[in-house]
């Protein structure tokens, strides 16, 4: 099993390092698959993920090639990525991993990455009459409720695993019903097969918080994909990312530049003889530059929630602050020490570009900058520095951010 294990986690260096599929992908994949611990185990089939960890089976992993694993990989986070954990429902276990395969292979492979023989692809072999891009949920009502993967003619012959029954394993005998309560959930510690091609779809032990979780790590690894996903994997994630709690993804980024690890340096002349201890080290907590977009579109009620959660953050992190009050033109720049009142800026009107503002904030030496805008402006070229977009949007209507930063929505 140790050897399993070692080749799970060559496979994810492989994906960190971008060695297979396209950069953006890879960046992507790779910065959600680090926050989800991979577990060797015999209890599942092939691979599954509970939006907690990604489980795989010892024999299954030893029949794949190392672009095979990173590419099963890519297809567990996926399955976190666009929530197939939490969507379930009294949906039947089978038929919805089928329909969650169906939903984001296509992608994967888009993505530059490779999947084992026997993936479920929709317009091909058993799935030939089913159309492309569609969501789980879509794929669900057009599946027969008896749907299983495709069966080899003779043990041995599913290239996804030599003498496995089937490219996800073995195949239960009975119909499985599609009412609630009616069919079997899948128990922890027992052996599951037959959910699908291979990377089964467990459900969160918590829903709600796997959710949560789940909106924080795409919005993190999509700033860090700087723009450069397929189309494909954006339409899957922009709807996930649309909803996420803004206040989350920029603790998110700020955890990963502040002091968070121990590191070993030279003792003081005062310390014991051949004594090393070890002592917090990285950066301290970096500047964050908040942009405020004053113009007639942001009202006073969304300006002061905006406000508020600033306080908030400044008053937690005890971080410096610059605020930059811009239309289109940055009019007013302020530093803002974590013990400094902040005041709350009002509308001027106007029009709204964000290319003084960001250079502003630039000039600041601002290593995060967080925009409070409707996105009906102009934009500079990409920073270089990390940007959340937080987007005031009005019903349907809804300004286009530039293709860098992470873009989260309040919505009203």
């Amino acid at each position: 099993m140790h050897d399993m294990e070692r080749k799970y986690k060559s496979a994810l260096v492989a994906l960190m390092l971008g060695r297979f599929g396209n950069r953006g992908a890879g960046a992507f994949y790779s910065a959600i698959a680090m926050r989800l611990p991979g577990r060797c185990s015999p209890e599942v089939e092939t691979f599954a993920t509970n939006g907690r960890e990604i489980i795989y089976n010892p024999e299954f992993i030893d029949t794949l090639s190392e672009r095979e694993i990173v590419g099963v990989i890519c297809h567990e986070v996926l399955h976190v990525a666009v929530l197939h954990h939490c969507r379930k429902g009294n949906r039947n276990h089978q038929r919805w991993n089928i329909a969650c395969d169906l939903a984001i292979n296509q992608i994967v492979i888009e993505g530059g990455m490779s999947l084992p023989a026997g993936a479920c692809m929709a317009g091909v072999g058993q799935y030939a009459s089913m159309p492309s891009n569609k969501t789980a949920e879509e794929y669900y009502t057009l599946l027969p409720d008896c749907e299983q993967p495709q069966q080899p003619d003779k043990p041995g012959d599913d290239p996804g695993k030599p003498g496995d029954k089937g490219s996800g394993g073995d195949q239960p005998s009975d119909k499985p019903s599609d009412k609630p309560g009616d069919q079997p959930k899948p128990q922890p510690g027992k052996k599951q097969g037959g959910k699908g091609g291979f990377g089964e779809v467990l459900e969160a032990p918590n829903p709600s918080e796997a959710e949560s979780d789940a909106r924080a790590m795409v919005a993190t690894a999509t700033e860090m994909s700087k723009g450069t996903m397929s189309a494909g994997l954006r339409q899957a994630v922009d709807a996930v990312r649309a909803s996420v709690d803004w206040r989350r993804v920029l603790q998110d980024l700020l955890t990963r530049k502040v002091k968070q690890d121990y590191v070993y340096t030279r003792p003081s002349r005062r310390a014991a003889k051949g004594v090393i201890l070890p002592i917090l080290g990285g950066k301290a907590c970096p500047k964050v530059a908040v942009l405020v977009d004053t113009s007639g579109s942001i009202n006073n009620t969304t300006l002061g929630d905006f406000m508020a959660e600033i306080k908030a953050f400044r008053d937690t992190a005890k971080c410096d602050i610059v605020l930059i009050m811009h239309n289109v033109d940055a009019y007013e720049v302020v530093e803002i020490a974590p013990d400094d009142e902040l005041v709350m800026p009002k509308p001027q009107g106007g029009g709204t570009s964000h290319v003084d503002a960001i250079q502003k904030a630039l000039v600041a030496e601002a290593e995060v900058i967080v925009a409070l805008t409707d996105c009906f402006s102009c934009y500079p070229n990409d920073p270089g520095v990390d940007v959340i977009w937080v987007r005031h949007c009005q019903g349907y209507h809804v300004g286009k951010p530039p293709e860098y930063g992470v873009v989260v929505d309040i919505v009203q």
